[in-house]
């Protein structure tokens, strides 16, 4: 199976040794202790904050490789304290995926607003080029890319989420024609273009000034006259 960029919900890690299940965990919430600050202006810092971290990240990792990026390195590089980081992120793998996950939940949102007759592999493939074929988003995929395929870790815990997301994507697709319920017909077709969506992004990696958009809509044209004998 193909190396997955869809992203993982991480699990709490210490330091620079964090571990990655494949399980759900929620977002930390800080206990508001500055009652008097304006709940907007807290909110803005709070992000600005989160947005500050993850660029510091983010120029570590691409320095000197996510695997060898701890989490006091970053905090050290941000100056701020572990415990400031783990208000905004459970470990560095979630800095990675984090920027991602609202396109994500995009494609599964947009994806069931379709119509409820449209075929399955009409409305995903839409659904797909729509949401990851907007060129603003070409930047975060290609660093996305390099990150992930530049770490065994990551590697692991992208392919537990494809498989969740695998999940996902058939029960939004099942009942439209021609899977009319079939649930193996439909996992099979989801995951034709599933594979056809990592291929682009692969063939893609290889040569980022050639444009996602296009490599999309080429290996989903490609795949288009297979899922029809489904």
């Amino acid at each position: 199976m193909t190396t997955s960029t869809w992203p993982v919900a991480p699990g709490q890690g210490e330091g620079g040794s964090e571990a990655m299940p494949n399980v759900d965990v929620p977002n930390v919430h800080v206990p508001d202790t500055h009652q008097h600050v304006e709940p907007g202006l807290r909110q803005r810092k709070q992000a600005r904050t989160r947005l500050e971290l993850k660029a510091v990240a983010d120029r570590l990792f691409d320095r000197h490789g996510f695997d060898h990026v701890t989490v006091d390195d970053i905090c050290a590089e941000a100056d701020v304290s572990p415990r400031t980081f783990f208000r905004y992120f459970h470990n560095k793998g979630e800095i990675v995926f984090s920027g991602l996950q609202p396109r994500y939940d995009r494609v599964t949102s947009e994806l069931a607003a379709r119509a409820a007759d449209e075929p399955a592999f009409e409305a995903l493939s839409h659904v797909i080029v729509d949401v990851l074929g907007d060129p603003g988003y070409e930047r975060e995929a290609a660093r996305i890319h390099r990150q992930i395929t530049g770490s065994p870790e990551l590697m692991r815990a992208s392919l537990a989420t494809y498989r969740t997301f695998l999940g996902q994507l058939v029960d939004l697709v099942v009942d439209r024609p021609p899977c009319n319920g079939d649930g193996p017909r439909a996992r099979l077709l989801v995951g034709v273009v599933l594979v056809a969506l990592e291929t682009a992004v692969e063939q893609w990696g290889d040569d980022p000034d050639h444009p996602l958009l296009v490599e999309l809509t080429t290996r989903l044209a490609q795949v288009a006259g297979v899922t029809g004998t489904l």
